[in-house]
């Protein structure tokens, strides 16, 4: 079933504006239809909208999740969901995330992207490309280990430091021991 209207068929309050907007644009999707939308950071982590991102997630339709640099909106940290009722196979139960936040140069007090960097993001995104730190696919289930925290890119943190240490044990395993 598509995601048609998270407030009618979940029986989900929006417990916020950033949410229930992005609820009512969900909402309004045709059934192949795209949406870019630009939230805050805590949008993506918030503990009150767990269970909003939950549905969301589970119903398959947040394709990428795209850092920005500070630069683009004001001079905080903002980010790009894109939404898609349609996704490709080799897409579904995963988020792409794209860590664009960093890609802009400076002039003196100016700071700017240039085009071979939004080209940069752009092809990321539209090829699905997996760039270790600048790109990486998050499975549905990773996500849900993390209590449907979708500030992934601690994720790419992490891949990097796996890569550099190996396998690691949870403190709490230690712990217990």
């Amino acid at each position: 079933m598509l995601f048609k209207d998270i407030l009618e068929r979940k029986k989900i309050q929006p417990i916020s504006a950033d949410w229930a907007y992005i609820q009512h644009i969900i909402g309004s999707l045709e059934e192949d239809g795209k949406a870019a939308v630009v939230v805050s950071k805590s949008v993506l982590y918030r503990a009150n909208t767990s269970d909003i991102r939950k549905a969301v997630l589970k119903d398959d339709i947040l394709g990428e999740i795209i850092a920005l640099p500070k630069i683009e909106v004001g001079n905080n940290q903002k980010y790009r969901m894109i939404f898609n009722n349609n996704k490709e196979k080799e897409r579904k139960n995963k988020v792409q995330l794209i860590k664009g936040k960093e890609m802009f140069k400076e002039d003196g007090r100016d700071k700017y992207i240039t085009g071979e960097m939004i080209n940069t993001i752009v092809d990321t995104y539209k090829n699905g490309k997996h760039k270790g730190e600048f790109s990486q696919f998050i499975t549905i289930e990773e996500i849900e280990r993390h209590n449907w925290d979708l500030n992934g890119f601690e994720y790419l943190k992490m891949e990097a430091i796996k890569k550099e240490f190996g396998d690691m044990i949870k403190l709490k395993d230690v712990l217990e021991k």
